[in-house]
């Protein structure tokens, strides 16, 4: 295996920090008065907790292809990831107060978060280093690499309301979520132990190594709940849905 830089390294755990904090910032900035309280005490925890176990259990190894399989034919990411994306799902979009700070995050806040995903290059340049299949981190890393490269420009069409701009971001949104879904879909089939592993595409246990496991457990996940979020107030804003006291959605 070629090592991973220790600069390349130091990015991938930084961002794993960062990013739960900025979601948390987030919410906490949003909420209503009467809802700080228990959107912003609650989110954090959620997310501390995921943070903490995803850290724990890569670096114990527990994500990679050698490790028992708790659900047989899966990474065992798919346990710890699954759960914390359904828990906040159901908090955002089930329950008052949750619901009530979404609709208050303001949309280029939802896309400018996504700025993250230039790590899409490192991933690309790990391929090109022959750390990871080419299989993979060519897609993966173009994709998410050209995501995060427009998610600012999407933004800042939203935050000035430029004629065209909730189209570019649906257009955005579609592009951003379809490449996670394309990736999770090369990782199970470059991934040794799962049900659709496809050796002629190449080796990818390495990516399940700390800290690369990082962005399975976490980057990802939280991406795509950004997508998710973001289409709901696209949406809600073309039905003419409003926000807190009258406010239009997400604006």
């Amino acid at each position: 295996m070629t090592p991973i830089p220790v600069f390349d390294s130091a990015v991938i755990i930084i961002l794993s920090v960062l990013l739960p904090a900025a979601c948390w910032l987030g919410v906490d900035r949003s909420a209503q008065t009467k809802d700080r309280a228990l959107a912003s005490s609650v989110t954090a925890m959620v997310l501390a907790l995921w943070v903490l176990a995803a850290f724990s259990l890569c670096i114990a190894g527990a994500f990679h292809t050698g490790a028992p399989k708790l659900i047989p034919g899966r990474s065992n990411a798919v346990p710890l990831f699954g759960t914390a994306m359904l828990l906040i799902l159901v908090l955002f979009l089930a329950i008052g107060p949750f619901r009530r700070t979404l609709d208050a995050v303001p949309q280029p806040w939802l896309v400018g978060a996504q700025i993250g995903r230039l790590v899409g290059f490192l991933v690309l340049s790990f391929g090109v280093a022959g750390t990871i299949p080419m299989s993979f981190a060519g897609p993966a890393g173009w994709g998410d690499g050209l995501t995060g490269l427009f998610a600012p420009v999407v933004a800042f069409m939203l935050y000035r309301r430029v004629p065209g701009a909730a189209l570019a971001a649906l257009i955005w949104n579609a592009w951003g979520l379809g490449d996670l879904i394309n990736v999770a879909r090369l990782a199970s089939l470059t991934t040794p132990g799962t049900s659709a592993f496809d050796p002629g595409l190449g080796d990818n246990s390495n990516f399940s190594l700390f800290p690369t496991g990082l962005l399975q457990v976490l980057y990802g996940p939280l991406y795509i709940l950004l997508h998710v979020f973001s289409i709901r107030a696209l949406v809600r804003r073309a039905l003419g849905h409003t926000g807190v006291q009258g406010v239009p959605q997400n604006v």
